[in-house]
């Protein structure tokens, strides 16, 4: 294994920092944690989920600033299969944890485990680990640490680019054949590399004193000059090509005390008087005033605060002389005035116009005029309404003339608007016309149910809880379902779920009762397929709910793995046992055996 992922904890973290928050601690690491569990690592962890082993026979040490060489070993009897890890600094916190959905091991009761793999981290320097009491190690060799080394072979030899293959004698000779060839350097050259001179080796190449070496300005040789110039020609700025026409400085800054010729307002802010360009007036931006501030002017309507009554002189006594718009007793007579002209130009009957009731034995209210009824309601029996005028005709207020039955709904079925039922306790039904079923809706002291004529299917309380007599089914056919895929959630999953005991507000629900809850917020990164983000929307604010059927799936996929390790722990056991009785049999016979030399001697 190689190159493995590792997740420092936010504890490990803070292991790290030393106090001053200058710098980085040291740590020690003096445990490591196995877990059959596979669960998603985050820095939150304190402890590893499902941790069933803690081992110290393990060594580690650092190979390179972001990887650590990680030996694991354990040669106790157990059997067992692990998919996680993690590392425990000397005083117990979980430093860093690694977690994979496959086996990383399987280990059976009559074998060792050896674990050895490299570890990476993405923020830390690997480095700053301490491991303690290490048990062995073997690690990779480096530039720097001592290790397991592989030889290069003859073509990664004569490349030269692998720092991690180690070079023996046969690929030193491949590098040597590959750059001057088969067998060199002859032995010209052998005698060539061992003069001791500069003289020696002109007289070894047969060179005479035209080869000696007198380069540089003012020696008349031409071979050291570039395009003819010596180099001095070409230090002059005003040799030099293709010159930038000016040059912008770059982005920089200066210090105050580098600058010259600074004004004063440069280092403060200016009076008035300095500033340039002010306005002449100045609009003053809205604001208020105290009413005590007011001393003169007429203030808008819009401005004039809304007073009580007994603040405006004299409304109360004029209102007292008025009748009220909502009803009351008005005593005395009333009359109503017609003085305007007919239309022939005649003046109409100046007498008076009354609104008054007759005697209770003949209950009338009339417009009277001139000593006659001229127009009259009249209630017969209590419950007949007509309508009486001055010839003397009756008229029932309702009738076919005013009473158009096309405007009515159907009972055989029409389409209506709102409807509002309103009854003293009775039931409202509504019958199906194709199965001729009543279905009834009526209210009790305590709740609203609804009825099928056999019993009440559904109820609604008084405090909001609902009560279906035929339980609560969600659909659940395969058929009515796609793209069906294994549950990525199960036991590690169910053990990060958060629950409380608590209340809810009473702008939600004023009951006061104790209630178990699971937290919508925190369920959300642990089982977001549970939660409806919008579940409840309050004032234009959403609230997260929970659905609690989409929880019982991870429950039991954990507690089928629950089973398992029930299972593969009972194995386990059993083995032990029979490892158990096989030691005792042994032991029995090597008493027996004991016994028997005994009684021989």
């Amino acid at each position: 294994m190689s190159g493995l992922l590792i997740t420092v904890t936010s504890a490990g973290y803070r292991a790290l920092v030393n106090r001053p928050n200058t710098g980085t601690n040291a740590v020690t690491v003096t445990h490591i944690g196995l877990s059959a569990a596979t669960f998603t690592a985050n820095e939150d962890l304190t402890a590893l989920p499902g941790e069933f082993l803690r081992l110290t026979s393990f060594g580690g040490v650092a190979v390179a600033k972001d990887t650590l060489h990680l030996s694991i070993r354990d040669d106790g009897p157990s059997q067992y299969a692990y998919r996680a890890f993690g590392l425990y600094l000397s005083d117990g916190t979980l430093f860093a944890v690694y977690s994979q959905p496959d086996v990383i091991l399987d280990k059976s009761a009559a074998a060792s485990m050896l674990l050895t793999a490299d570890v990476r981290f993405q923020k830390i320097d690997a480095t700053t680990l301490v491991f303690g009491d290490t048990y062995w190690l073997n690690p990779p060799a480096t530039e720097t640490v001592q290790g397991v080394l592989e030889i290069a072979d003859r073509a990664e030899a004569i490349a030269g680019t692998d720092h991690t293959r180690a070079l023996t004698p046969a690929g030193g000779k491949a590098i040597m054949d590959a750059r001057l060839g088969e067998g060199a350097p002859s032995t010209f050259i052998k005698s060539l590399l061992n003069t001791a001179s500069a003289l020696l080796l002109r007289g070894a190449l047969g060179l005479g004193n035209a080869a000696v070496r007198n380069e540089g300005a003012g020696n008349n040789l031409d071979s050291d000059k570039l395009d003819g110039e010596h180099g001095a020609f070409y230090r002059d700025f005003r040799n030099l090509n293709n010159l930038p026409p000016d040059f912008n400085p770059s982005t920089h800054k200066h210090l105050w005390g580098d600058l010259s010729n600074v004004p004063d307002t440069a280092m403060r802010w200016p009076f008035w008087e300095e500033v340039q360009n002010r306005p002449k007036t100045m609009t003053p931006d809205p604001h208020v005033h105290a009413a005590a501030d007011i001393t003169s002017g007429v203030l808008a309507l819009d401005r004039i605060p809304a007073l009580p009554m007994p603040r405006v002189t004299g409304l109360e006594s004029v209102l007292a002389g008025k009748a009220s718009t909502g009803g009351g007793d008005m005593t005395g007579q009333w009359r109503f005035m017609r003085n305007n002209p007919a239309p022939d130009g005649s003046a109409y009957n100046t007498g008076n116009i009354e609104l008054r009731t007759h005697d209770a034995s003949f209950p009338r209210i009339g417009f009277h005029r001139s000593g006659a009824d001229a127009i009259a309601l009249t209630y017969e029996g209590g419950a007949t309404v007509s309508l009486w005028t001055n010839s003397g005709s009756r008229h029932l207020l309702w009738h076919g003339g005013n009473f158009d039955p096309n405007g009515k709904a159907n009972i055989n079925g029409d389409s209506v608007g709102s409807m509002r039922l309103i009854g003293g306790g009775a039931a409202y039904y509504v019958r199906d016309r194709d199965s001729g079923r009543d279905w009834a809706m009526y209210a009790h002291a305590d709740r609203i149910a609804f009825f099928n004529g056999g019993g009440d299917i559904v109820s609604i309380t008084s405090n909001g809880a609902i009560i279906a007599n035929g339980g609560f089914d969600d659909g659940s056919s395969v058929r009515l379902k796609c793209d069906l895929q294994p549950l990525p959630y199960g036991l590690a999953d169910i053990e990060r779920i958060v629950t409380r005991v608590g209340r809810y507000r009473d702008f939600y629900n004023g009951d006061g009762r104790l209630r178990l809850f699971v937290l919508a917020e925190q369920l959300r990164g642990v089982i977001p397929e549970a939660v409806n983000d919008d579940g409840i929307i309050i004032d234009g604010d959403s609230y997260g709910t929970v659905q609690y059927s989409q929880l019982i799936p991870p429950l039991i996929v954990g507690e089928q793995q629950l089973a398992e390790n029930a299972r593969r722990d009972r194995a386990q056991v059993a083995q032990v046992r029979a490892d158990l009785d096989a030691l005792a049999d042994e032991f029995r016979s090597f008493v027996s055996e004991m016994r028997a030399s005994r009684e021989a001697a």
